[in-house]
């Protein structure tokens, strides 16, 4: 016999939203083929920041888009802990997390994809909502990302951009 078990989640409550039409505009020009980004390239994108248990020690090990002012969306495997670092906050804009331009807000809610695992061919649902303690200000750097309208064709779309904090075209780490 088989068992079905059934999750209700509650929704993220999404208190503030953008007031204007520029998401998804960069205030840059644009670099391509793997380069270093403008410090202001991509200002939809959000930095996942890790502290260990005894908030001494802290990393980047996943990024994310803004949503909305208090919403950003990552890959759910990004919310699981990593030996002994936790999600605690974002940063956003800029593309130099050591800038005097970027801005912290803490995660008040983690909210993973109710079917995400992982398996030997890769993760599933790998998706997943992080609400904010703090509303974010649109400014430079800092705005949200467009979403695609739901009958995109994908194959006619043409060229898409991966941006997110990793090694650089000369495996410098950025």
């Amino acid at each position: 016999s088989s068992t079905t078990t059934s999750t209700t989640l509650e929704p993220i409550s999404v208190s503030g939203r953008f007031e204007f039409n520029d998401c998804g505009i960069s205030t840059t020009l644009h670099i391509f083929g793997g380069f270093e980004t403008g410090s202001h390239e991509f200002p939809w994108m959000a930095a996942l920041t890790y502290e260990n248990s005894l908030k001494s020690r802290e990393l980047v090990l996943c990024g994310g888009v803004i949503l909305g002012t208090n919403v950003i969306l990552t890959a759910a495997h990004c919310t699981t802990p990593f030996r002994d670092f936790s999600l605690t906050k974002i940063k956003v804009g800029h593309s130099d997390l050591n800038s005097e331009w970027i801005e912290e807000a803490e995660v008040e809610l983690i909210e993973a994809h109710p079917d995400f695992a992982s398996g030997p061919f890769g993760p599933f649902h790998d998706i997943a909502l992080l609400k904010l303690k703090t509303h974010l200000d649109v400014k430079v750097g800092i705005r949200p990302i467009c979403l695609p309208e739901a009958d995109l064709d994908l194959a006619k779309a043409g060229n898409f951009t991966v941006a997110g904090w990793g090694a650089t075209e000369s495996s410098i780490r950025s």
